[in-house]
């Protein structure tokens, strides 16, 4: 009887099981580390506290970029793009997952943000006849050409990472993203790990690591997501959600996107209570879980690291 195992917070779950009830494992490893010399002073991160924590391990002699004093202003495809001339000595640091507005998080998205170009991102995203790469990522590619940044990303908390100038970066994820669009049939039974730590942080975090599982659910679907959740909700929109008040957030959108074909269930630290409020099944355990979902379904399909998951 095969054991599968897959990231939950900083640890791995087992879950044991005939080989006729599998459909197919997929498991997605990051590309191998990339390094190329870098001249740089400053840094900014994609605002989370591990990515702060980890250049400051790795690189203590930088100091983080002041981003209130702009000292340049560009006209990016109509948009007035203003930043400090010190971003091109700046290392743009970077958690690489999935995104539902950049396709991925990666130094184009970190820049956007830094700089207050999300919601013109999100309104070439949005825009009626609108490709996603020749929109909303192309554009915040060039925010990050302009800026003229180095960057930093890497995946999740095993080492892997890729670093040199900022738009070679970029064109290295964009590949990797590419080669792996997965082409399955939509499935009725999907069991999908975030990824574990960093991208089950909290609540917010792992909605958005499962944003590519969408793409492989069929209609009345069963999806049980793995994320441990030990820093809580994360997200405002999410808060108001369990309030019963309404709120907005890409991870509340993508949440109710995966509701739209699926329901939805969770192996969870978060509590109960606030799970029901936002419609998901919470379960203690993995095993529990599927034991539960299995009497009505015949074959899983299992995701390894949802964050690294794209059908398109």
């Amino acid at each position: 009887m095969p054991e599968i195992w897959l990231p939950y917070g900083e640890q791995e779950v087992s879950l044991k099981l005939k080989r006729e009830d599998i459909d197919e494992v997929v498991s997605i490893k990051p590309p191998e580390s990339i390094s190329e010399k870098t001249e740089v002073k400053y840094y900014i991160t994609d605002g989370s506290e591990f990515s702060e924590n980890l250049i400051k391990e790795r690189m203590p002699e930088l100091k983080p970029l002041e981003v209130t004093n702009f000292k340049k202003e560009e006209i990016v495809d109509g948009y007035l793009f203003s930043y400090p001339e010190a971003l091109k000595e700046t290392l743009v640091v970077c958690s690489v997952r999935l995104d539902p507005v950049y396709w991925f998080k990666g130094p184009h998205s970190v820049i956007a943000e830094a700089f207050g170009a999300r919601e013109e991102v999100i309104k070439r995203k949005e825009k009626q006849g609108a490709c996603e790469e020749d929109e909303a990522v192309w554009f915040s590619k060039r925010l990050l050409e302009t800026s003229g940044a180095k960057a930093f990303c890497y995946f999740g908390n095993k080492g892997n990472f890729i670093m040199g100038d900022g738009v070679t970066v970029y064109e290295r994820l964009k590949e990797f993203f590419t080669n792996h669009v997965q082409k399955h049939r939509q499935k009725d039974f999907v069991i999908a790990s975030a990824g574990g730590f960093p991208y089950d942080i909290n609540l917010k975090e792992s909605l958005l690591s499962f944003y590519g599982i969408f793409g492989v659910l069929e209609e009345g679907s069963d999806v049980l997501l793995l994320a441990k959740c030990n820093n809580g909700l994360g997200d405002e929109g999410l808060r108001s959600a369990i309030l019963g008040i309404n709120g907005e957030s890409q991870a509340l959108k993508v949440l109710k996107e995966l509701q739209s074909k699926a329901k939805v269930h969770m192996v969870t630290s978060l509590p109960f209570a606030y799970l029901r409020k936002l419609g998901i099944e919470g379960y203690n355990s993995l095993t529990e879980a599927y034991e539960k979902i299995r009497k009505e379904k015949k074959k899983v399909f299992l995701v390894e690291n949802a964050y690294l998951f794209c059908k398109r």
